[in-house]
């Protein structure tokens, strides 16, 4: 009976850690997500609020923050950054669709500043978390704003 109770608080307790750090905070209790500005940038980022742009310019292959540009990132199910989230972007349908079903994004949810997604790629420092390579950038607002607007829009498959 001990070891039943014993597994069952182990249980509740791993719980229990596991949703502080689903909930966004890191170990010591501060926020990964920094509510001040992001900073402005002079990189080209591309332009355009469709998916297909967004994927061109920022998540694929050829985009500046792709999340396929290492081996652990999310180009496959067998990569660290697929495993952690559930997130695979191996080709633009595969990215716009685990983008919602691994929980992301929730179809419905407009308000991007709400999402997984956005706490991701809004990190405080250069050591955050998204995107991991290139090391230490981080999206500008007008970048953000960009996602922002496809994701009002529906997070449509255009």
């Amino acid at each position: 009976m001990r070891t039943a109770v014993a597994l069952a608080l182990a249980l509740v307790g791993s719980g229990l850690v596991a949703c502080a750090v689903a909930s966004g905070e890191v170990a010591g209790g501060e926020p990964r997500v920094d509510a001040s500005a992001p900073p402005s940038g002079d990189r080209d980022s591309g332009s355009g609020d469709t998916f297909t742009d967004i994927y061109r310019d920022i998540l694929g292959p050829t985009g500046f923050a792709s999340c396929t540009a290492s081996s652990n990132c999310h180009g496959g199910a067998s990569e660290v950054g697929t495993q952690s989230s559930g997130y695979i972007c191996k080709d633009k349908a595969q990215c716009r669709s685990t983008l919602i079903s691994s929980g992301q994004l929730v179809q419905g949810e407009k308000d991007f500043t709400k999402t997984n997604l956005y706490r991701a790629l809004r990190r405080s420092e250069k050591e955050g978390r998204m995107p991991q390579i290139p090391s230490g950038l981080i999206f500008t607002q007008a970048e953000l704003d960009r996602i922002g607007r496809w994701v009002a829009a529906g997070a449509p498959d255009n």
